[in-house]
């Protein structure tokens, strides 16, 4: 077995570290991650994987292994769910509660996004748009956001997220996209104002009948609805163009969806100011 580096990646785990990979690329002995694996033989747990053959003398020539976002994705999910169907003492369990009302968002919602906890930090999955889990971002007690290395720049999707529903809100940013789903609309969130425009109109490009509302964040620099503004743009041009994209912002002195949500924004209203 091989001791994984910066170059060479765990398939498991994706830390450079503490993990070893077989020459051939077929198993590897993660010291992190047990679920998926068939057996520990003291030195970690063994995963049996399924990548093509790299012979050994070209094997260090290998950038990275592809990372199983899968497997990291569902002990993430796992532990986290653990934590807040047990409750106890514990530090651990007090810190992902305050950090819970911290979001505020419900916990039912988060786990249609897919919510994990890795020991320090909230995980979420980024998707594509053909709902492949291509990264994990991270969110921690201070509110801090950062990417797991590797991940990909992708889409927040909930579970329940449905395409072609007569109305699909665009949000920007996960607990946005979450007040969404919580004003019982289909919502779909990019990862900042600047991305995700590819993977959207691969999403939607093809949903006829169904009203896109892009929902800007009020910056001081207009970042938002610029990057709002481009999306738009980018629907009307595609090779099914809608008629129907909107556009539209909190009023001024709220930042986004979330704090609009808190100032008292329903459903109802947001509907009427969509319809108008």
């Amino acid at each position: 077995m091989i001791r994984v580096s910066e170059d060479i990646l765990c398939p498991i785990c994706g830390k450079p570290d503490w993990c070893l990979v077989s020459p051939d690329g077929k198993a590897a002995i993660c010291s992190r991650i047990q679920e998926g694996s068939v057996n520990n033989n003291g030195a970690g747990f063994l995963h049996i994987l399924d990548n093509t053959y790299v012979p050994a003398k070209n094997f260090k020539k290998q950038r990275r292994w592809p990372i199983n976002w899968n497997v990291i994705h569902d002990g993430y999910s796992r532990a986290v769910t653990r934590l807040y169907e047990s409750p106890d003492n514990s530090v651990c369990y007090h810190i992902v509660m305050e950090m819970l009302e911290n979001v505020g968002i419900e916990f039912s919602t988060l786990l249609q996004f897919g919510i994990g906890w890795d020991g320090e930090a909230f995980t979420f999955p980024i998707k594509n748009s053909n709902l492949d889990i291509i990264g994990l971002m991270r969110r921690f007690p201070n509110g801090d956001k950062r990417l797991i290395k590797g991940s990909g720049m992708g889409l927040f999707i909930p579970s329940t997220f449905y395409n072609q529903s007569p109305c699909v809100l665009v949000c920007e940013g996960l607990t946005d996209t979450a007040t969404g789903v919580e004003l019982n609309f289909s919502s779909v969130g990019r990862m900042n104002c600047n991305t995700g425009n590819t993977e959207l109109i691969s999403l939607l490009g093809g949903c006829c009948g169904t009203r896109i509302v892009i929902i800007a964040d009020n910056d001081p620099d207009n970042a938002g609805i610029n990057g709002a503004r481009i999306l738009a743009k980018e629907f009307l041009s595609c090779e099914n163009p809608y008629v129907d994209v909107k556009v539209i912002r909190p009023p001024e002195g709220i930042k986004d969806l979330r704090e609009w949500k808190e100032s008292g924004l329903t459903r109802e209203k947001l509907l009427d100011i969509i319809r108008k």
